[in-house]
């Protein structure tokens, strides 16, 4: 929301549009990282002025106000990748999240109140003896949501190893067996072009009987015109329904990194974020949970621990449910 304001430097009008603030009450703090802030006027959305010294321009300045509409209605809200502090806290828990990444029992048996926990798992191999034994340590832990059982496998091992249907089957039926209640769950991987996207013969319920898909259709990306697309977002659901997969099973992802060895992508502003959860209300209101991707960064990426204005906007969404 602060726009600097330099002695001699001319305001522009892409400012307005670039540094664009949704919040929930009329903003009284953080009005200018330089200048002078007028009075705010208005009812939301709001606007003020920062004005410069010593013949300096004036910045016009502005925020809409933020109504909860926008994004999914859940009550469980996933932020993974570096997402535990060093006394067993949930680093983005200040942000709403409570469905926290964890990958052995006593990770999850040190979680806060409130919080639950989606298992890392990320194999097919099918049931094994090294499965089975490290599985069995979570059967009645009840701070277990599920298991994520892997992102974005290969159904025809052409970008990474096969991963047939039958061994994620094999994995999520031990589960539903030996652990009720748990639920299991993948990332689906896109087999085409972003904007034309198909899962065609990979993978479905009815085929893994895995409980929960998550589609990743990050729309900000420098290759697209203006920097971002998001008719990816329509388009990729409408495929994921096309493969078998309903709506009421499907889990958002939105996009929070972008950058250093992920060059495809570009971390969104806040304002593009709020435009990846618009579709996402309408498309999947109601999820399981929705997936914010990621907290950490992985690769020298930028992401949403190191971004505030992200942050803030996945605050206010999380916060609505």
């Amino acid at each position: 929301m602060a726009i600097a304001v330099k002695a001699g430097t001319p305001a522009c009008s892409f400012i307005i549009a670039a540094l664009l603030s949704v919040v929930s009450s009329a903003p009284t703090t953080g009005l200018c990282s330089a200048g002078t802030a007028s009075a705010v006027g208005g009812n939301g959305p709001w606007s003020w002025s920062c004005a410069a010294s010593n013949g300096g321009s004036t910045a016009q300045c502005s925020a809409r106000h933020n109504t909860g509409a926008n994004g999914p209605a859940t009550n469980l809200h996933y932020a993974p990748n570096g997402n535990l502090g060093s006394n067993g806290n949930t680093l983005p828990g200040a942000n709403g999240f409570n469905l926290a990444d964890v990958s052995d029992v006593g990770t999850l048996n040190s979680l806060p109140s409130g919080v639950v926990g989606l298992v890392w798992v990320g194999l097919c191999n099918g049931v094994d003896a090294t499965f089975t034994a490290t599985i069995r340590l979570l059967i009645g832990n009840s701070r277990l949501f599920g298991f994520y059982l892997m992102d974005e496998p290969d159904a025809i091992g052409e970008c990474a190893p096969l991963c047939t249907a039958a061994k994620l089957m094999a994995k999520s039926d031990w589960m539903h067996a030996n652990v009720p209640g748990a639920k299991t769950f993948i990332v689906m991987m896109n087999l085409e072009a972003p904007t034309s996207p198909t899962y065609a013969s990979t993978y479905n319920s009815t085929i893994t009987h895995i409980d929960f898909f998550g589609l990743d259709p990050y729309p900000v990306r420098p290759q697209f015109t203006g920097g971002v697309d998001y008719s990816l977002i329509d388009a990729d659901v409408r495929a994921a329904e096309a493969a078998g997969i309903p709506v009421n099973i499907i889990v958002p992802v939105y996009q929070c990194l972008g950058g250093g060895s992920f060059t495809s992508y570009k971390l969104s502003r806040s304002v593009q974020e709020q435009e990846i959860l618009s579709p996402w209300n309408a498309l999947a209101a109601t999820p399981a949970f929705d997936y914010a991707y990621g907290w950490g960064s992985q690769a020298g990426d930028n992401s949403l621990s190191t971004s505030p204005d992200l942050q803030a906007i996945m605050l206010q969404h999380n916060a609505k449910d």
